[in-house]
């Protein structure tokens, strides 16, 4: 496993090339065999409070209950949660309260997911230390400064507190089932959409962009998908651990990139979509979160792909109509603001090869598909159509800029500036063979 103590360290280096100085929130991580017997160790080297709420769900009380009776010179108290598919206020108002009632207590999760969510949401208002015990993640999320809760029957992002510290036991965590294991794949998918976004971003608007953090986010995505095989009924039992091992060990680097390297505004592309869905065409839906991260990343990838026929682009001014497609407030301001038709055109050449750099959409997609993960809307029970909606709507309420919401300033009609340019282009690329070129091109993820 990742020596993860000393990536931290090794991200927290002065001279990094972005210019800014970044800290790590959560300062230990313990992953090992038998930790959940050696609680109280851990607990006592970060100098968590004596008094201890610990907090878990339904699913998860076995594990907590075996956990508190190895948090012995601790005044501990325990509450479970009915289990949460997303973080609502209620279940947050509900830990909140049992916080004040233990001045200077710290608060212990033992779960994962939503539960997770609520007591990180919980923790950041009532400003107690948190310490997370995860069993068996399937997302990158609960390493993070922000969470889904929904709100009025609204899902929305909210700020939340990241652990100091991250416990868990890898006997544990290869007793689950490899089925749950590999909702993981879908999660760290979303890396691929989410470092196009956030390099298209610094193409287009001059922002900063850490080089540190693509590096490090590619290597948690792609080495989880290395092990995409050991899903799969056929896979030795070896490699099945192994493979757990190494997705875990990707989850957490992911999770340590987004909250040290303030990455979180680019997130918004895969999870925009995402919660898009959960307000609408998935409501009321019984869904994995990492399912359907998953599945919408792959449409973003998708739809990415067939942006590298574009060698040149027209722009056009993004039609005002088409914002008040979305059904829900706009994010402001405008992540569209100062960039020009004419930037559009002149950087299109950097966007493309920005796409071209991340693994192919049908690679990520088969390697998805030998791991038993979902990769289209029907599977979830979404109706294509739902997705469609979801897809044109939600890039205008992300604050940052996607590429989806950059084609936005694409005249579809006037694809190429010429064919004979494209296949000059092509043919010098493919060693003098002359191939043919279409004279005419459909938008992307336009019907036939």
């Amino acid at each position: 496993m990742i020596d993860f103590n000393e990536l931290i360290s090794m991200l927290e280096a002065e001279d990094c090339g972005c210019g800014r100085s970044h800290r790590a929130v959560t300062r230990r991580i313990y992953a090992e065999s038998g930790m959940i017997s050696r609680v109280g160790e851990a607990m006592k080297d970060i100098s968590f409070p004596h008094r201890v709420l610990v907090v878990t769900d339904r699913d998860s009380m076995p594990f907590a209950l075996l956990a508190g009776k190895n948090m012995a010179g601790y005044e501990v108290s325990l509450t479970v949660l009915d289990g949460v598919e997303c973080a609502s206020e209620k279940e947050v108002r509900a830990i909140a309260r049992e916080l004040e009632k233990m001045p200077s207590a710290g608060l212990f999760a033992i779960c994962d997911g939503a539960s997770a969510d609520v007591c990180r949401i919980a923790a950041l208002e009532k400003n107690v230390p948190l310490c997370v015990f995860s069993l068996c993640p399937t997302g990158f999320g609960f390493m993070t400064e922000y969470a889904d809760i929904e709100k009025d029957g609204v899902i929305g992002r909210t700020a939340a507190k990241a652990p100091c510290a991250v416990l868990a036991d890898t006997d544990v965590l290869s007793a689950f089932p490899m089925e749950k294991k590999a909702l993981a794949l879908g999660a760290l998918a979303s890396v691929y959409p989410m470092l196009i976004d956030a390099r298209t971003a610094a193409v287009m608007k001059n922002e900063v962009f850490c080089d540190k953090a693509e590096a490090m986010l590619r290597y948690a995505a792609d080495s989880a998908f290395e092990y995409a095989y050991a899903f799969s009924a056929d896979a030795e039992q070896s490699e099945a651990e192994e493979a757990s091992s190494a997705v875990f060990d990707s989850l957490i680097c992911a999770g340590l990139v987004l909250q040290m390297l303030s990455f979180d505004a680019s997130e918004q592309s895969v999870s925009g979509f995402e919660r898009y869905l959960l307000n609408h065409g998935a409501s009321g839906k019984n869904i994995h979160v990492s399912s359907l991260c998953g599945t919408c990343a792959l449409r973003m990838l998708g739809f990415y792909r067939d942006l590298l026929i574009l060698y040149a682009v027209k722009g056009q001014t993004e039609s005002e109509k088409a914002s008040g497609t979305c059904g829900e407030e706009c994010a402001e301001p405008n992540p569209l603001a100062g960039i020009s038709r004419e930037d559009l055109e002149e950087k299109w050449d950097e966007v493309r090869n920005i796409i071209a750099d991340m693994p192919a959409f049908d690679e990520i997609k088969g390697k998805m598909q030998t791991a038993g993960c979902a990769t289209d809307f029907e599977e979830l029970g979404i109706e294509e159509k739902n997705a469609d909606e979801a897809f044109i709507a939600f890039p205008y309420t992300c604050a940052s800029l996607t590429l989806v919401r950059l084609t936005k300033m694409i005249d579809f009609t006037k694809i190429y500036r010429s064919v004979e340019e494209i296949k000059e282009k092509e043919t010098e690329e493919n060693d003098g063979v002359e191939i043919d070129i279409p004279t005419s091109v459909k938008a992307p993820g336009e019907k036939e």
